[in-house]
């Protein structure tokens, strides 16, 4: 990594340590495709909602140039899949097994609500979206923001999927794939669960109202209200010198 990065990124992430310099260091070089066989894997077509009526397992993978945030300056790793010759970073594993492909992806995760799909619940949590754990610490979110969370995923991600006929094999498969792939928000199977800075966080933050506030995001809002403040007070004392 050029030092010039490293001096830009150490003097404006607040969050930023030694320790987790090495997951910038990460962040720019190549990852790698992972070498695993994905026989039976199809693109799925937004556009024309194919996704079969069976069940399965799938794989939203990012596009290029799509970056999740860091939290705590740690940024998330990816293992890469080849899909018709170009890499994508696996994000999340799922099945799709009680309820068909179509119904899994399209009826829960495409409706943005994290109530109803982990991996929307784990996306509103790392950006600090407002929602709220009730009594059996289930998110609530408002359903504008579970708008944003659906055009986010049919904007950032591609979906591969595959059949499984056999319901016995899903388990099997999806583990499969997430112990191989190690996405950054899947927390059950992961291997990197008890070792990935990120992926702890995840876990962290989805079981806090709200999820994680960025600090520094928080002191720019603090600065954009100062110059009202500086005005306030400025007011209040020219009150008080016309009044002695």
């Amino acid at each position: 990594m050029p030092l010039e990065i490293v001096i830009t990124y150490l003097e404006t992430d607040p969050d930023l340590t030694p320790e987790s310099l090495y997951d910038y260091y990460v962040r720019y070089t190549p990852q790698p495709v992972a070498a695993i066989s994905l026989n039976g894997y199809k693109v799925a077509d937004w556009d024309e909602a194919n996704l079969p009526q069976q069940p399965g397992v799938y794989l939203w993978l990012l596009k290029d140039g799509v970056e999740l945030p860091a939290i705590e300056g740690y940024w998330p790793q990816y293992t890469c899949v080849e899909v018709d010759g170009r890499p994508y970073r696996v994000l999340y594993v799922g099945q799709a097994k009680t309820e068909s492909l179509y119904d899994r992806v399209f009826q829960m995760h495409l409706k943005g609500n994290p109530r109803h799909s982990t991996l929307c619940w784990s996306l509103a949590a790392i950006k600090g979206m407002p929602y709220s754990l009730d009594e059996q610490r289930k998110p609530n979110l408002d359903k504008d923001y579970c708008q944003d969370l659906r055009s986010w995923l049919r904007d950032n991600c591609i979906l591969i999927y595959k059949v499984c006929k056999n319901k016995a094999d899903i388990d099997e498969e999806e583990s499969r794939q997430i112990q191989a792939f190690t996405p950054p928000l899947n927390l059950a199977h992961n291997p990197l669960k008890q070792t990935d800075p990120y992926i702890q966080r995840v876990s962290k933050y989805r079981h806090v109202s709200g999820g994680y506030k960025d600090a520094s995001a928080s002191r720019w809002d603090i600065t954009k209200i100062i110059p009202f403040i500086l005005i306030a007070g400025g007011a209040l004392t020219l009150l008080y010198f016309a009044l002695q």
